[in-house]
């Protein structure tokens, strides 16, 4: 098991580094994210390969990671082909070690969030526990969710441009989309618990919570709560939108909006 997580922490590092160069060479904001999303998939593969895991929890594994990385990476490719800029690097894109930087922490976030994964197929049980089967269901349910999110919001965006989105599923949520993408690593790492359980897989607990926390406080929520306050900050709409909707847990999550993210 330990040799799986660093393979796929050597995999990882050297993948990311690699389309640095590039990135970096031609100042190009294109690469970053489309790497991000295979990054997980051919991780999993190489490891999967690797400890020849051909069992029925490796394969529902891979085929879940493959249909996110898919729909992340291909949505996001649109999306910067589209606008050309990442405005997140703004400030890193000219410097060497601060681009660096976000595209080692890169790697080391990809490492972290399929960390499960990538356990459950270095331990290599051939048991199913079919109870878990919802789990299954559940990550698929939360990836169709974050599916229908971004194209709500990005058929918002070509029909009316300069102004924020308050229809669909994100009529009771700010972010529906992050709110399915840690849902997902849970019901993951609920299906990898439950499907053959070992104490071993509890370290991939890791997972969720640092995409969690990622989306919560560091490069999600705040970066783009910002941004939107910039923009939406002196229509009176926004802020009763900002205090009548939940930031991210539909219905029942928490209103309004955190000083720190207006300044």
């Amino acid at each position: 098991m330990v040799e799986s997580l660093f393979i796929a922490l050597g995999i990882s590092v050297a993948l990311n580094l690699f389309f640095f160069i590039f990135a970096f060479w031609l100042k190009s904001d294109v690469f970053t994210d489309i790497t991000y999303a295979s990054t997980f998939l051919l991780t999993t593969l190489i490891v999967m390969i690797i400890n020849k895991s051909y069992n029925p929890i490796s394969y529902i594994l891979l085929i879940l990671i493959a249909l996110w990385s898919f729909r992340l990476g291909s949505y996001l490719m649109i999306r910067i082909w589209k606008t050309k800029i990442d405005h997140r690097f703004d400030n890193m894109r000219n410097s060497f070690l601060k681009f660096g930087a976000f595209w080692f922490l890169q790697s080391i976030t990809v490492w972290l969030v399929n960390i499960a994964t990538y356990i459950a197929m270095g331990l290599n049980y051939n048991g199913f526990n079919y109870f878990s089967i919802i789990f299954i269901v559940l990550a698929l349910f939360f990836l169709s969710l974050e599916t229908i999110a971004d194209i709500q919001k990005w058929n918002w965006m070509q029909s009316n441009p300069g102004e924020f989105i308050k229809t669909g599923l994100w009529k009771i949520s700010r972010h529906p989309n992050y709110f399915s993408e840690y849902s997902f690593w849970w019901m993951l790492f609920g299906f990898i618990l439950l499907s053959d359980y070992n104490n071993l897989k509890l370290i991939g607990i890791i997972g969720p919570i640092y995409i969690t926390i990622s989306l919560y406080f560091v490069s999600g929520l705040p970066f783009i709560e910002r941004e939107a306050f910039k923009l939406f900050g002196n229509n009176q709409e926004y802020i009763k939108y900002l205090n009548k909707t939940p930031t991210i847990i539909p219905y029942i999550g928490k209103k309004g909006y955190k000083e720190k993210w207006t300044s």
